[in-house]
């Protein structure tokens, strides 16, 4: 890559992520809820946009900009990870303690100031004549080699602690049976991964120490790619971050049905969730809409049916069918149809002429594609595979522990 095209990319990545980390504060219902995130995709900009400037020459020109740039490195992870957690965990008692993630940060910016004021001559020669990260640090008479490692392991640490968050989250909502924005936690995931790639690579670099690759072009544009496919993604799917309140201190329950039957489950006052798309009693009149017509036409029995097929049979738009299936049964379309295909299969079981079919002949016979998603999606519903549960159906007496005999 010519450093034209390099230069071009680093002030892409920066504008983007400058952009971005403007909408999220725009609206000021949103403001504490994303206010971290903003400063993590702020902060890769600043980065970004340094090295556009070093690329292009002109960094000698900005030492106060070349300060904040390295400074803001440092707000990069702990930024990240706070973000998360409060987003999963709006009540945790250690909000307090949040300044503490900050002090790294501000202890950089305060040295690097004070060697700017009181050496600024030779701080400009650096700039200008050392242009490698580890050239700065070592005209600050900081080991750059342990210093450089040090930051990128607490970097990892950080991005481990998200994905512990992440998971004891997603634990205690299944335990619990709680209903969540799945589309807010699969974007939380996303983030997650990205940013752990980030670590990773920055890791293994200083780890490895390979001399023939330049570990501060890989530094710089892995930070760049990883800000562009941030902002490309919040641009694309705005709506995992608007329209969104974050539960207060309650618990409540809100009624389910379920085949017909009305099912009350606990919302955990830890999960995030969505405005209501619709009044009440235009939810319920969708919900029996779609429970009236998946019960009489079977629409399920058809293979690879999709959510569009559905929508216009039952006159209800797309973007609201999937709103009330997500939050009404807590699944996907896919795992919803699933279901469906599954109870009618339980239903129909002593039917003489689905007793002479095979395994993979029934679940051809009930809609699903392949004989893996049929046993996929079977053991996640009954918590058995289709063998053991039918040949426990086929003991008198005998039936599956946590599942309905329709037999």
């Amino acid at each position: 890559m010519s450093l034209s095209y390099l230069s071009l990319f680093f002030f892409t990545a920066s504008q983007l992520g400058l952009l971005i980390s403007g909408l999220l504060l725009w609206p000021r219902k949103n403001f504490r809820q994303n206010v971290f995130l903003s400063l993590a995709i702020f902060s890769l900009a600043i980065c970004s946009l340094y090295n556009f400037c070093f690329s292009a020459g002109i960094i000698s020109s900005g030492p106060v900009f070349f300060t904040l740039a390295k400074s803001l490195s440092f707000l990069i992870a702990p930024c990240s990870f706070l973000y998360i957690r409060n987003i999963l965990y709006p009540n945790n008692s250690r909000k307090k303690y949040q300044w503490v993630h900050f002090a790294p940060f501000f202890a950089v910016l305060i040295y690097c100031e004070i060697y700017r004021l009181t050496r600024s001559k030779e701080y400009l020669d650096m700039m200008s004549n050392s242009p490698n990260v580890w050239q700065f640090y070592n005209a600050l008479g900081v080991s750059f080699q342990y210093f450089s490692l040090l930051k990128v392991v607490i970097w990892f640490i950080y991005g481990a602690a998200e994905t512990l968050l992440i998971i004891n989250y997603e634990r205690r909502a299944a335990y619990s049976e709680s209903v969540y924005d799945y589309k807010l936690v699969n974007w939380l995931k996303t983030y997650n991964l990205l940013t752990m790639i980030l670590y990773s690579s920055l890791l293994t670099q200083r780890l490895l120490n390979i001399q023939s690759v330049n570990l501060d072009f890989m530094n710089e544009t892995s930070m760049s790619l990883i800000l562009i496919v941030i902002a490309l993604w919040l641009i694309f799917q705005p709506h995992i971050l608007y329209g969104m309140d974050i539960a207060a201190e309650r618990s409540e329950t809100n009624p389910i049905a379920i085949n017909g039957h009305e099912e009350y489950i606990e919302l955990s006052d830890l999960s995030p969730q969505v405005h209501p798309m619709f009044e009440p009693d235009k939810r319920r009149q969708y919900l029996d809409t779609l429970n009236e017509f998946v019960k009489e036409t079977k629409p399920f029995l058809k293979k690879g049916y999709l959510i569009k097929e559905l929508a216009e049979a039952i006159n209800i738009p797309v973007h609201q069918l999937s709103y009330l299936i997500n939050t009404e049964f807590n699944l996907h379309f896919q795992d919803f149809m699933n279901l469906q295909r599954i109870e009618y299969l339980k239903e129909r079981i002593n039917d003489p002429e689905l007793q002479q079919l095979s395994l993979e002949g029934m679940a051809w016979e009930v809609g699903f594609k392949s004989r893996t998603t049929f046993f996929r999606a079977f053991i996640k519903f009954t918590g058995h595979s289709p063998s053991e549960y039918f040949g426990h159906l086929s003991k008198p007496g005998d039936a599956p522990s946590g599942a309905a005999a329709t037999a």
